[in-house]
């Protein structure tokens, strides 16, 4: 992979997504890796700034990462959710 500034010049984590971009073959698998390293994201920021969606958001300033949405997912599945 070209790298204009040479390797050493980028940190560990912006080399781990290059690779991503490289080794993806479909922009459906890179936004699924994306999102299993950096998880979900906020809606709305703290400062209440909007990431694309509507204001009316359920999940405003918490961070999901895929395991929290799959660990609920299992306890319904489990009947364990109430």
């Amino acid at each position: 992979m070209y790298l204009p500034q040479g390797k050493a010049s980028y940190d560990a984590d912006t080399l781990a997504r290059l690779q991503l971009v490289k080794t993806c073959s479909n922009g459906f698998d890179l936004a699924e890796q994306d999102m299993l390293r950096r998880g979900f994201g906020t809606f709305v920021d703290a400062d209440g700034s909007q990431e694309g969606i509507s204001k009316g958001v359920l999940f405003s300033g918490i961070r999901l990462m895929p395991h929290d949405i799959f660990s609920v997912q299992q306890q319904i599945f489990k009947g364990e959710w109430t």
